[in-house]
């Protein structure tokens, strides 16, 4: 009868029970292996097999993982901590976690460009198989997805798509110059609901935030024909500091300010005329363009609808409580760039970073959006939304199979905390190795100490090694290999924390300098900002290293003979050449 699965705990047990029954049968407690068996209720093959130097199973499995059983341990150790903490980690994370912990075994061994020692990188499904080998890890959602409710009435759609047919033919518009433009809003510092793994015998599955530090809004927009324009970044502040642009930043992109970092008429005017317009006004070649948006009261001013018409640009507003149905973005892009990036700012704010400065999260978003804006996502939104190719049904059908009320999510169950059965205590509670000096925390040392010389003297003596002994031995072992897994985790982090935080020291230490008399600011009007700047700090540290004059007379009058002159004109036959001049 197949056995049925244990948890770690009871497998430690297990393996106990064989190796007293196997010491049984050497020192002549048991007659044999049949006896053994029956007495201990285990399988006498089981018995047979590790009597005749069979490995154990747990370390059989060894030869074919990844990492061993002790440091996949502790990496489920620092899961619970995070757990706990309430910042458990992405999957990714954990990928990176297993990853480190490989490149520390041959931390010192492959040095000089020399790869004495190599091993395979640690797979996508790796996280999975981790998950099934730690029983008590589950992968989880951080937190709740609201449900949104559908408004839309499907007659409104109907004769929303008919119209932007008819426009559609009417200017022969081309999918190159079929457009969708949204602004999304970011919360520095708050995380979308992903996929995290947990301790489930912690009873939280929430992931702690640092919280809303500020609001950033991004103005994106893209084409039919998969392209994209460059976006435009809304930060929040009084006055535009060129140090939120990191050096080197993408040329395209465009950038400006105000005091809550959300989105107004006057931005919509400046992306429309300065960023939209310009970018594709090439590409159109003089035909029609068609701009979807909705139907916010900057897209509907006089300044932006007087610059469509002038330059040929159709713009069609979706109706509302639809853009989850017929806006592109929507439909492809903004989720999972907003899913990236709480991805990237994660692995930031897991360090124990509180804040995250402008330039670090512009860096993040780039990252994201590069991820997220690619050719197959934009024409996926394209056609998932029926706008191109044109097939309003995609998104009518799905209206059409909606309930007419809203259907109340189960609620879902709570988190089932396994219990853990009590392991088997060495019974020796009088000898020299009593079970509390390795479980209690803080550990004993004098008792640790007695029982480390007891044990080096049985080792010098070559006496026989008790199931105490045998034990102590086993649990010191692997208590310095969890060790040292435990420290190649504690020096990963370590080590990013203190890349970041140099990161972050290196940018600090420039002097802070405020744009002024600009409102919507291009990359290489930042960057030439930074090079005057630059070149202002250059001639102020000249000055100060040079005595400053100032002309008295252009006419050489006679000399005083107590002014004491520059060493230049001392020398013989140069003071006629010489302007008298008044230093200060």
């Amino acid at each position: 009868m197949p056995r049925t699965k244990r948890t770690l705990t009871e497998d430690e047990v297990w393996e106990q029970e064989v190796d007293d029954a196997v010491e049984g049968i050497k020192n002549g407690r048991y007659s044999g292996f049949r006896q053994a068996a029956r007495e201990t209720g285990l399988s006498r093959t089981t018995i047979t097999e590790r009597y005749n130097g069979r490995s154990t199973r747990r370390k059989a499995q060894e030869k074919q993982m990844k990492l061993a059983h002790v440091e996949e341990d502790e990496l489920a150790r620092a899961i619970r901590v995070a757990t706990v903490a309430g910042k458990p980690p992405l999957s990714e994370v954990v990928r990176g976690m297993a990853d480190g912990l490989m490149k520390r075994r041959v931390k010192g061994v492959n040095e000089d460009g020399n790869k004495l020692v190599s091993y395979e990188p640690i797979g996508k499904k790796w996280p999975s198989r981790f998950i099934k080998r730690q029983k008590q890890l589950k992968s989880e959602r951080a937190e709740k997805i609201e449900v949104v409710r559908n408004e839309v009435k499907v007659e409104d759609l109907e004769k929303w798509f008919t119209e932007l047919a008819a426009l559609v033919e009417k200017y022969d518009i081309q999918p190159g110059n079929i457009y969708n433009m949204d602004e999304s809003g970011f919360n520095v510092g708050d995380f979308e609901a992903r996929q995290v793994i947990v301790d489930t015998s912690v009873q939280s599955r929430y992931q702690a935030q640092p919280g809303r530090q500020e609001w950033v809004t991004a103005v994106e927009c893209i084409c039919a024909d998969g392209s994209s324009v460059p976006p435009l970044i809304i930060f929040t502040g009084e006055t535009f500091v060129r140090q939120w642009v990191p050096a080197n930043f993408d040329s395209t992109w465009k950038f400006s300010n105000n005091t809550k970092g959300w989105t107004s008429e006057h931005h919509a005017v400046e992306w429309f005329t300065k960023c939209f317009e310009p970018a594709t006004r090439e590409n159109a070649n003089g035909q029609y363009r068609l701009l979807i948006c909705d139907g916010h009261g900057s897209h509907t001013t006089p300044e932006f609808l007087a610059h469509a018409m002038e330059h040929q640009i159709l713009v069609v507003l979706l109706i509302p409580h639809s853009s989850h149905l017929a806006q592109p973005l929507d439909a492809t892009i903004f989720g999972p760039l907003k899913r990236i990036l709480s991805g990237i700012t994660t692995s930031i704010f897991q360090l124990g970073m509180s804040k995250m400065p402008k330039d670090e999260w512009i860096e993040a978003y780039y990252k994201a959006h590069y991820r997220a804006f690619s050719i197959k996502s934009i024409k996926a939104g394209f056609s998932s939304t029926g706008i191109y190719p044109f097939n309003p049904d995609k998104v009518l059908n799905r209206i059409r199979s909606m309930p007419d009320l809203p259907v109340t999510p189960s609620p879902r169950s709570p988190l089932q905390v396994p219990t853990t059965p009590t392991s088997i205590a060495i019974t020796d509670t009088t000898g020299p190795f009593p079970p509390h000096i390795l479980t209690s925390s803080p550990s004993d040392f004098s008792s640790m100490q007695f029982a480390n010389s007891i044990f080096n003297r049985m080792i010098e003596a070559k006496e026989p090694l008790l199931t105490p002994a045998r034990i102590y031995a086993r649990t010191v072992t692997t208590g310095i290999e969890k060790l040292y897994a435990r420290t190649s985790i504690l020096e990963e982090r370590t080590e990013a924390q203190g890349a970041l935080l140099a990161k972050r020291k290196e940018r600090e230490s420039v002097k802070r300098s405020v744009i002024k008399g600009k409102f919507l600011i291009s990359t290489p009007e930042i960057h030439a900002e930074r090079k005057a700047e630059k070149q202002r700090t250059t001639q102020n540290k000249r000055r100060k290293c040079t005595s400053h004059y100032f002309l008295t007379d252009l006419v050489a009058p006679e000399i005083d003979p107590n002014l004491e002159l520059p060493s230049a004109c001392q020398a013989e036959g140069e003071i006629s050449d010489c302007i008298v001049v008044r230093v200060i």
